[in-house]
């Protein structure tokens, strides 16, 4: 087996299925309802979905009463299709802002420095991988206080994006969130809800 290989194996990926048309992993429901447990009473009422792919995510919001409003580069049903990483301060929905996405990891990074630089959410959730910040980017985004998370959330089951009941991924929700610094643990394994 190829190093590259390997090291996708070990990811959880299968090299030889390749990756999914723009980076499109639909998020687990239960993934974003351990999100929503976790938040309790501080879930915001107006949440920006900006990378909403199929509305996995908008669907179970909408579910617990929160008014969504949703972007995509990709259009896939009712939303507002535009770049997300081209959008200005302008662009925001409402104010003051709350952001929920799994965004497309390969473009996380830019996901982050852009929402927080150019929108500047009083909160932020972002479904990514465990490992996230297990590389240069992350140790960049870390070390500016500006762009390094106030909670952080391991999600303690595997969520299988594609639905083959094979989950094999290791995620984490990433939050930006000051108001709830005191109020919520800096960092908590997120159960699976029942």
């Amino acid at each position: 087996m190829s190093e590259t290989h390997l090291g996708a194996a070990m990811a959880g990926g299968n090299p030889s299925q390749g990756r999914s048309d723009h980076d499109l992993y639909e998020t687990p429901p239960a993934a974003t309802l351990a999100l929503i447990n976790w938040l309790g009473p501080a879930l915001p009422a107006k949440v920006w979905e900006i990378a909403c792919g199929n509305h996995h995510i908008t669907n179970v919001l909408r579910g617990h009463g929160c008014e969504v409003f949703e972007n995509d580069l990709i259009a896939r049903g009712d939303h507002v299709v535009s770049d997300y990483l081209a959008s200005s301060a302008a662009d925001a929905p409402f104010s003051p802002l709350a952001i929920i996405t799994n965004p497309p990891w390969d473009q996380a990074s830019a996901f982050i420095e852009h929402s927080l630089l150019v929108h500047q959410p009083r909160f932020m959730a972002l479904l990514l991988k465990a490992q996230f910040f297990h590389n240069r980017a992350g140790v960049k985004l870390s070390g500016n206080p500006l762009t390094r998370p106030t909670h952080i959330l391991p999600v303690s089951f595997r969520l299988d994006f594609r639905g083959r009941r094979n989950p094999a991924m290791d995620c984490t929700w990433f939050v930006w969130a000051p108001d709830l610094v005191d109020s919520h643990p800096r960092f908590e394994a997120l159960a699976r809800p029942v």
